[in-house]
C-alpha cells in the first residue's frame, strides 16, 4: 500500500473530511487530494 492510499484510509476511518484535514494542516484540499492520488508528494 502506498502513502496516498494509506493516508486516505486513515482519514476516512477517522471520519475527517478532506477539507477539514487540509485546514488543520494548512494546505489546500486539492493538495490533499493530489497526495492521496499519488499525484503530489508531501514535503
Amino acid at each position: 500500500m502506498d502513502l496516498g492510499m494509506r493516508m486516505r484510509e486513515i482519514r476516512e476511518k477517522a471520519g475527517i473530511s478532506l477539507r477539514k484535514l487540509a485546514k488543520e494542516v494548512g494546505v489546500s484540499p486539492s493538495f490533499i487530494s493530489q497526495v492521496e492520488q499519488n499525484k503530489a508528494q508531501p514535503s
